[in-house]
């Protein structure tokens, strides 16, 4: 079972080696393209940043999604309640390029082939 807190471990080790910014700010932002396709290829890029097989990710909002919401794995067979929670990331934009941030250490994340606008226009 993958925690909070341990996936934001090994996001940060698998990033660490890719490029991950830290201590970068940018500019709040959201998903340029929300249609069905842009939304069906969104999953396995969030997972590329975040150096993880695979994520489920929770609803979009449906103006501006400027945050992406992956769900904690459904726990297994012999466990009883699933402690994890979903962790939000705000999307933010530096240099035209769209990054997942997490909102407890300010990491981000690249996400690859994703464009983002940014929140002030």
């Amino acid at each position: 079972m993958i925690t909070p807190l341990r996936l934001s471990a090994l996001a940060a080790t698998a990033l660490l080696a890719v490029g991950c910014q830290t201590g970068a700010s940018g500019t709040p932002a959201y998903l340029a393209d929300t249609s069905k396709e842009a939304l069906f290829v969104l999953p396995g890029q969030v997972a590329q940043a975040l150096g993880v097989a695979n994520v489920d990710l929770g609803p979009l909002a449906e103006s501006q999604p400027d945050a992406i919401t992956v769900r904690p794995r459904p726990g297994g067979p012999f466990e009883g309640n699933n402690p994890d929670v979903p962790m939000t990331f705000p999307l933010v934009i530096m240099d035209e390029d769209c990054f997942l941030q997490d909102p407890e250490t300010g990491d981000l994340y690249p996400l690859i082939d994703v464009a983002c606008i940014p929140l002030s226009r």
